[in-house]
Parts: structure tokens; C-alpha cells; sequence
């Protein structure tokens, strides 16, 4: 199960399919019932411009929308350099022509934090052909209208909504929040030789997502084999809060050494420095940290922690071209370097996974046919910036699950659990709840989308 706060990291076998259909008639790899080879995709041919009559797409353009937290000052999760992401991969396709004779239209909409119902209405009214790049902290306002409207969503998946939907395509793949316990918390405690974990969650109803979360790590500890045992758990902090004192003492009474929260970046760094101010040393595990700023602003106090990412790291070597284009396209459109970060990669690997449903789909595409198409797809990579995805299991169940996990070093994140071209740890239960890793290797073809600036 892929997800925020619990992740199940799973052993993978890449399938490869061709497509069933001939490139000389114009038409996308892979349809209903077939499966397309995501390499096949990359050399589909994508400069045919016929007649489409769908939401969002004239003769010289496709318009769509992205939906992401950015007026906010409580989780200061930095939601809208997916914004970044997308809108440099666009512009390394306009550059090279567009799809199908035309430019990607990028229109930004703001939920505002919590308020994505309202941002969604707003969007739906624009009419897009699909909305790419979402990163909010609360989706279900806005899915089912969405669901409802059959409009393709692409996007960094930390929401429940984004399960069970075949229109919606998460950069995580399957997520399973609340469904199974997370494997990872305990196999990686046991790596570290930590002994007493303390789980920390946001309260309320506003903030169920992150109370599943924290019920998945609990689940993970108390049902695998494991050295590590609960010493503490708390769900009663709301977002913003100041004072973390009374927990802090209670988790220094109780002896922990390692700390996991289904928080924020100000929320988790807030319990760290209370921690550091009375003393306790310990080992946080941090699912949402991947961000220069964040290394900036809190590295020394991090020092020491785990930070894991469900995509390639821009630290691993060897790097596919993927991971250069990325960082040139994002330069070439004015992002600095505090922007190159997971929200960032989240939106490139949106852009990706839109433009590949969109050759599927042929040059006379409609959103059923790129949704279709994607859901044909067994071996989705992103060029290389994610494991391997296979869209025709990954709405319902983890078919992969792997992913990478860096150590705070100097400043640095620096990859951990790697071998030779193999980025990615894949932990998974074996019998009687014990816990077993594997690895997979970077996938990568280095042919079709990929274009760096002149």
C-alpha cells in the first residue's frame, strides 16, 4: 500500500506488453482490454492535428487545470511547486512543438487549504480537458464532482480519493491509506536499531486523514515481527499549535528513540525542537520532507533522520536523462534550486503521465480515451523517476510499492539501502509477520519525451 502515512512496499515484476496497434494509422498503443509498453508510447507519433471536440481543446491548444493548497500559512508544505513542475515539462513540449499541433494551457486554481469543494466548482466551470497537478490537503470536497464529470486528475496522491477511481492517477500509484498497517515504520527501526517509537497525529474532524495515518503506523508495529514497540501515541494536537511540552516529557519518561508523525513540515519540526530544548534524542521518520527549504530550515535539527520518497531522488547515481531534464526545464522557466524538491517532481511526473495518455489516446484523443489508455498501461516510469507502475492493478491494490529512503547528513540527503542501479527498498510481510526486503533497479528508456533546452 503506497501512501502517506502508511506504506506497503511490495517485491515487483515489470511487465512488459506491446501495443496492439500499428503507428501508421495514427492512432495511441493500447486501448479497452489491450495493454500498452510505456517505451512503445514514447515514439508514438504526435504531430497529426484532426478535429476534437472536447472540454478544454481548440485547433491550437489543450487546456487544462491544476488544483493545489496555496494560501495557507499551517502546513507550510510549499503545495504549489507542483505547479512548477508541471508548467516546466509543458513548456519542454511547447518548445518541441506541442501534441497533436498544440500548446499545453496550464490554469492554476488555489483550495485555499481545506475549502477544495468550493476550488473545485470553480474549476469544473472552466471546463478543462483534465486537471494536472493536485496537491491539497483535503480532496473530498472536490472528487466526487470530479469522479462525476469523467475529467482525467493527475497528481500527488496523499488523499484517500485518489483509490478506487480509474479517472484519477496518483504519481504514488495506490495509496490504501486506513486499509492495511504500514510495513516500513518497524523494518526501518529495526535497520536503525531503535527500540520505542512515539506516533503523532494532527486531531479533529478536520484531520482524519492524518488520525488513519497514524492508526496504520500503530497497526504496523503491533502486528509485525519487530524489535520496536509503541511507548507513545497522541492525536490530540491541532494545526498551528505552539506547545508540545506535556507530550514531549511523556515521551521522554517513556524511553523513545524514534518518532513518526502523519503531520506537516511546521508540525513535526515544532515537536523536534521541543524535543531537542528538553533533551531527547531520537530518530524521526519523515514522510513529506524531501524540499531544500526544509533542509535549510531544519537540517541540524533533523540530523540523523530518515526522509522517504515514493519517487527517484535527485541524489541517486546513476541518474537517468529524465532526472537532467527535469532540473533543466525547471531552470529554463525561472524555478530556482529551493523548488527542486517532491511537490516539484510530483508535478513533472503528472505532466508525464498526461502527455503519455494523450499519445495513447491518438491524435483525435477525448478524456475516456486517455484515462483508457493509461489504464492499459503496465509499466508506467516516468522515464525513470518512479518504480515501476502498473496501471492496470494500481487503483486497487499495490503492485509495487517501492521506494527510496535518504539519511539527513551534513545537510545533505543522502541515499540509504541501495545497491548499484537498484534506488529503490521494497520491504514486504513474509510468514508468521516477519518482514522482508528486496530492491528494484532505475527503468528507463532513453528515447521519445525527453528534450532538453537548446
Amino acid at each position: 500500500m503506497r501512501r502517506l502515512g502508511a506504506v506497503l512496499v511490495a517485491a515487483l515484476m515489470v511487465v512488459a506488453a506491446c501495443s496492439n496497434t500499428d503507428d501508421d494509422d495514427g492512432g495511441g498503443s493500447g486501448g479497452p482490454g489491450e495493454s500498452a509498453s510505456y517505451a512503445d508510447v514514447t515514439t508514438e507519433r504526435d504531430d497529426e492535428n484532426v478535429p476534437v471536440d472536447q472540454p478544454g481543446v481548440t485547433d491550437d491548444e489543450i487546456r487544462v487545470a491544476g488544483l493545489a493548497t496555496l494560501t495557507n500559512d499551517l502546513t507550510n508544505g510549499n503545495f504549489g511547486d507542483i505547479f512548477s513542475g508541471v508548467s516546466a515539462y509543458f513548456e519542454m513540449i511547447n518548445q518541441n512543438g506541442g501534441i497533436y499541433g498544440r500548446q499545453l494551457v496550464h490554469e492554476e486554481f488555489d483550495d485555499q487549504l481545506l475549502n477544495a469543494q468550493a476550488a473545485g466548482i470553480e474549476l469544473l466551470e472552466s471546463e478543462p480537458f483534465a486537471v494536472v497537478g493536485v496537491a491539497t490537503s483535503g480532496l473530498a470536497g472536490a472528487s466526487p464532482d470530479l469522479v462525476a464529470a469523467g475529467i482525467p486528475v493527475f497528481g500527488w496522491n496523499i488523499n484517500q480519493e485518489f483509490d478506487h477511481q480509474r479517472t484519477f492517477f496518483g504519481t504514488r500509484g495506490y495509496l490504501g491509506i486506513g486499509q492495511q498497517p504500514n510495513e516500513l515504520v518497524p523494518w526501518l527501526g529495526d535497520e536503525a536499531g531503535l527500540s520505542t517509537l512515539a506516533v503523532l497525529a494532527y486531531g479533529g474532524a478536520a484531520a482524519v486523514q492524518s488520525q488513519v495515518c497514524q492508526q496504520d503506523i500503530v497497526d504496523g508495529i503491533e502486528q509485525f515481527d519487530s524489535a520496536v514497540e509503541l511507548g507513545f501515541n497522541d492525536s490530540s494536537l491541532e494545526f498551528g499549535f505552539a506547545d508540545v511540552s506535556p507530550q514531549v516529557r511523556q515521551m521522554v519518561d517513556a524511553g523513545v528513540d524514534y518518532v513518526a508523525t502523519c503531520m506537516d513540515f511546521q508540525g513535526h519540526a515544532t515537536i523536534a525542537s521541543e524535543m531537542q530544548r528538553q533533551g531527547l534524542e531520537a530518530v524521526h521518520w519523515l514522510p513529506r520532507a524531501y524540499d531544500p527549504r526544509f533542509m535549510d530550515d531544519f537540517g541540524d535539527l533533523f540530523a540523523g533522520s530518515y526522509v522517504h520518497l515514493m519517487m527517484l531522488s535527485r541524489e541517486f547515481e546513476p541518474r537517468p536523462p529524465a532526472m537532467d531534464a527535469f532540473e533543466a526545464w525547471m531552470a529554463e522557466t525561472g524555478a530556482g534550486d529551493e523548488q527542486l524538491n517532491e511537490l516539484a517532481l510530483a508535478g513533472w511526473i503528472s505532466a508525464d503521465m498526461f502527455v503519455t495518455g494523450l499519445r495513447i489516446a491518438g491524435p483525435d484523443f477525448t478524456r475516456e480515451a486517455v484515462i483508457e489508455g493509461l489504464n492499459s498501461l503496465t509499466d508506467y516510469t516516468a522515464q525513470g523517476l518512479t518504480p515501476v507502475i502498473d496501471w492496470t492493478r494500481e487503483h486497487d491494490e499495490d503492485a509495487n510499492g517501492c521506494q527510496m529512503l535518504l539519511l539527513i547528513e551534513d545537510g545533505e540527503f543522502v541515499p540509504q539501502f541501495t545497491e548499484g542501479d537498484q534506488p529503490y527498498v521494497c520491504v514486504l510481510p513474509g510468514e508468521d509477520g516477519a518482514l522482508e526486503v528486496s530492491h528494484e533497479p532505475i527503468q528507463h528508456e532513453d528515447v521519445g519525451l525527453i528534450e532538453m533546452p537548446e
